[in-house]
């Protein structure tokens, strides 16, 4: 056979196998939104966020003599606050309205500020708060505005008029000062640090694979995948699938789901492959425990050897149905809540029979619980 045509076909099937795991990546997260290039954060960085970057697409109305609106604003969980935060609450209100009208704004439950509503910021008023650094919470935190409202000198007759309204305008905006915590290397952290709950976080995510998959790896990629798309529900994932020799040259930032054997993964980073040998050369050495096969797996959270702001999950084992098995393990919530430490020898798989476990891609939507409407 001429070689020429043969190194051809290899790099053809290659393509036609990553098409399929990147078409199968898509589907299976079908709430997700992918954004091809989000940008990765650096250190210290000050940006300015609105409501409706936290989903609130439109203005608020409100109407009533007392009346209330609260915004659920949920930062990403890595990030730190090296100092206070700029807010800028931007509404309008009736023009009718007793000058003994107020709106108060609490952020965490504690009172930041409030003003008199008067005539002159009835239309596109704005009131300009500090939030203190120590106030800012990593994660949920809540905003609260709150309306105090009349057009008579007894707000009590007021209680049903249309006429008493306030709106609270969606570019209401929060500049913030923002630090990234170093990852937590930890099992258990993995689900809420590969997608983070925020929509202002990237989510920023390479699949990588190696250059030439097989089938266990590509089970493994659909499997990973439909737990990608479980964890990211709603949430922005930025994601990508790549081969290790194009990680290698791309070098990129942001997390790292890496599904090969040991030898493979050697071939991309010797420090990543060295600490996942040195787990099962700790568990080879612990007398207590079961020896260990060739055909149990390894999943091991280590610092990204691109980005050191992220994480780099290795789905590995000696063997590529090894990898197989610890990718359906790393599957299950369990997985997590059990355990302790950077590092899982996968034995077993949770609530599955073995036997099961294939040397062909038979994974399917219908097997994976994907309604495919």
């Amino acid at each position: 056979m001429n070689p020429i045509k043969r190194d051809s076909d290899r790099k053809i099937h290659l393509t036609t196998l990553l098409v399929a795991a990147l078409i199968v990546v898509v589907l299976l997260a079908p709430l997700q939104a992918v954004q091809a290039n989000a940008p990765q954060q650096t250190n210290d960085q000050v940006q300015s966020y609105t409501l409706a970057d936290f989903d609130y697409q439109t203005d608020i109305n409100v109407q009533g003599v007392r009346t209330f609106r609260t915004f659920n604003i949920t930062f990403p969980g890595y990030w730190s606050f090296p100092d206070d935060a700029e807010l800028n609450i931007h509404f309008s209100h009736s023009p009718t309205l007793q000058p003994s009208s107020t709106m108060t704004v609490d952020w965490n439950g504690e009172r930041m500020g409030s003003l008199l509503l008067s005539k002159e910021n009835a239309q596109g008023g704005n009131l300009k708060l500090v939030l203190p650094a120590d106030k800012l919470q990593p994660g949920y935190n809540t905003l609260t505005v709150e309306f105090y409202m009349g057009i008579s000198e007894d707000f009590c007759v007021d209680y049903d008029n249309p006429s008493i309204w306030a709106v609270i305008h969606n570019d209401t905006s929060i500049k913030v000062t923002s630090d990234i915590t170093p990852p937590e290397l930890e099992l258990s952290n993995a689900p809420r640090l590969l997608v983070d709950n925020s929509l202002i976080s990237p989510n920023q995510m390479t699949l990588v694979l190696p250059d030439s998959p097989g089938t266990h790896h590509l089970n493994a990629l659909a499997v990973l995948a439909t737990k990608l798309g479980q964890l990211a529900d709603w949430r922005p994932l930025s994601l990508t699938v790549k081969t290790i020799s194009e990680v290698k040259r791309s070098q990129p930032s942001g997390n790292l789901l890496i599904v090969g054997t040991l030898e493979e993964i050697n071939s991309l980073s010797k420090g990543l492959s060295s600490e996942a040998e040195a787990a099962y050369d700790s568990h080879t050495s612990n007398p207590t425990l079961a020896e260990l096969t060739q055909e149990d797996g390894l999943v091991s959270m280590q610092p990204s050897p691109f980005d050191e702001q992220s994480i780099a999950l290795l789905i590995t084992g000696q063997t590529s149905a090894a990898v197989e098995k610890s990718a359906r393990a790393a599957a299950f919530d369990s997985f997590y809540d059990q355990s302790s430490g950077s590092w899982a020898i996968v034995r077993s798989i949770p609530g599955s029979d073995q036997s099961t476990l294939s040397n062909a891609l038979v994974i399917t939507l219908e097997d994976l619980n994907h309604d495919a409407q």
